[in-house]
């Protein structure tokens, strides 16, 4: 199922009547793995766009694609109605594509101005160049510090400094991938009105996630791949239940949770419910208490079946004649003594060194069989 690119976002915005971001037909091949299989997708301006799929329906390699990192075995990329050149990063952050991977791509040990410069043309002074990065941070609501180690940020913060470095690029689509993975709540919210920020500056960005009550917040259309194929192609997500997402992401309907959960076992032993007691004189010493004892549960060891298990496993039998019995320590180096008989049963302690060297004497008529 396919939208009509020329239609207006469901955000209200006016839409180009021209997509920003066209790939046609893209299919790419690992060996024998084909990770894309002949996928359309675009981008317009003033729209976030929504990637879906299971982990290796082939959502990253796609952008990856798009961004030149990988080269497709067919399909064209074109950017504002241009052929984009495959396999070139260069090319495409000159066309105005941006992204942002999962794995942030900052050096530790360098200032957030410092990674700034290595991505950026660094004309102009310190100055200037800092003070550029405080008005754009300030204007798309990322605010940074530029003298501050990478090291010493947040992963949230780090976030910034990379869709900073995107967008310093003059970037026309903004790719995030798995941006809100390993993000807290409030830090989800906050990524979120800066990508509907850029939405309102006329920017395409393209959210890779999975994330369904991400993708009904914010996106405006939604991509599905499963199997590196197109399962649903540039619609409306809130026009679909999460059932009907979740089918077209891994191929299932989910099953349906229990109402509730089975009744516990009642342990409770002494309930008090709103117990008043009144003192000798006559005010109430003890007011509306409740409270309740409960007896502790016990889970009884089946060592029965354990003894059959072991057996059934094939276990030796120990010196008792028990499953998996291991004999004592100081029976484990002992030998009989010679000249068995009656009362020949007795073991003596093998020599070696250390101390304790010690035979043990028999008993009975044994003993005087041996000595005398």
């Amino acid at each position: 199922m396919t939208t009509d690119p020329t239609a207006e976002p469901t955000n209200g915005t006016t839409a180009a009547t021209t997509p920003l971001l066209v790939a046609s037909g893209i299919t790419q091949r690992f060996g024998l793995l084909v990770a894309n299989d002949h996928v359309d997708f675009d981008v317009m301006a003033g729209e976030v766009h929504a990637l879906l799929g299971e982990n290796g329906a082939g959502k990253s390699t796609l952008m990856k694609v798009l961004y030149g990192v990988n080269v497709p075995q067919e399909g064209t990329v074109t950017v504002s109605g241009t052929p984009l050149e495959p396999g070139s990063t260069a090319a495409s952050r000159a066309a105005g594509i941006g992204m942002v991977f999962q794995d942030l791509r900052l050096i530790p040990a360098f200032t957030v101005l410092e990674n700034i410069d290595l991505a950026l043309d660094s004309a102009g002074s310190r100055k200037e160049r800092r003070a550029k990065l405080l008005e754009a941070g300030e204007r798309w609501g990322l605010p940074v510090d530029p003298d501050r180690a990478v090291r010493d940020l947040s992963l949230a913060e780090r976030q910034r400094v990379e869709i900073l470095r995107v967008l310093l690029l003059d970037a026309k689509v903004v790719i995030l991938d798995e941006p809100t993975s390993a993000l807290a709540p409030q830090e989800v919210d906050a990524l979120l009105a800066v990508v509907d920020q850029l939405r309102s500056d006329g920017l395409g960005v393209v959210i890779i996630t999975h994330k369904l009550r991400e993708t009904r917040a914010i996106a405006d259309r939604a991509t599905i791949l499963r199997g590196g194929k197109v399962t649903l192609g540039g619609a409306d997500p809130k026009a679909f239940t999460d059932d009907e997402l979740v089918e077209l992401m891994v191929g299932s309907v989910p099953p349906p949770l229990p109402d509730q959960r089975p009744p516990r076992r009642n342990l409770t032993a002494l309930a008090v419910n709103g117990l008043h007691v009144a003192g000798n004189d006559g005010r109430k010493a003890v007011r509306d208490v409740t409270f309740e004892v409960r007896r502790r549960a016990r889970r009884r060891r089946r060592r029965v079946g354990q003894r059959a298990a072991r057996a059934a496993r094939g276990r030796p039998r120990g010196a008792h004649g028990r499953p998996g019995h291991r004999p004592h320590r100081r029976d484990r180096h002992h030998e009989p003594l010679p000249g068995g008989g009656a009362g020949g049963g007795r073991l003596q302690r093998a020599r070696g060194p250390g101390r304790g060297r010690r035979r043990a004497r028999p008993v009975g008529a044994a003993h005087h069989r041996l000595v005398g």
